[in-house]
């Protein structure tokens, strides 16, 4: 059997942008910061990720603002 190469479409890619979507992501992420045990707060502006090239890497834009101590962001980066 003849497998068919993948399709693309306009839907294999993700973005979010709108206020609403934004606001429950940052709520999300907030809370999952904050069961960490770190003092931060998170407001994401924009998500958008693209399709997979043809190496398959997907390129991943993210805007956030994020209001934390000195010492929490370094945990977090050290983290990482």
């Amino acid at each position: 059997m003849k497998m068919l190469p993948e399709k693309k479409n306009l839907y294999d890619a993700f973005s979010l942008k709108t206020a609403f979507g934004t606001s429950i992501a940052s709520k999300f992420l907030n809370a999952l910061i904050s069961k960490q045990g770190y003092d931060a707060k998170v407001s994401i502006h924009e998500v958008t990720m693209s399709h997979p090239d043809s190496d398959g890497n997907v390129r991943v834009h993210l805007d956030l603002y994020l209001d934390a101590s000195e010492k929490d962001i370094r945990k977090l980066i050290n983290k990482m």
